[in-house]
């Protein structure tokens, strides 16, 4: 899964991603940061949050709230299957 963070802030702003644990998983000064997702464990849902800093206060950030609404029966060797739902908090 990807997940997208977009900024047109001026000047350009740092855009960080964090994990549902709070753990920091990528940064970079630029008009957008993409990170991909495994969904494959119970702690790769919850929620998402990138903040974007150009260091004018106040720093704007988004979250996004991946949610695991079941597991499906899956007939192959893949390890996990998920159904997803996805909600933008802000």
């Amino acid at each position: 899964m990807t997940l997208r963070c977009v900024s047109d802030g001026v000047p350009t702003s740092t855009l960080t991603w964090y994990k549902p644990d709070g753990g920091k998983m990528n940064s970079i000064t630029a008009l957008q940061n993409t990170v991909n997702v495994k969904m494959s464990m119970d702690q790769d849902f919850g929620v998402y949050k990138c903040d974007a800093d150009n260091g004018l206060a106040p720093p704007d950030f988004k979250i996004v709230k991946i949610e695991q609404t079941s597991r499906s029966f899956c007939r192959s060797f893949i390890v996990n299957c998920f159904e997803l739902k996805f909600n933008l908090i802000s």
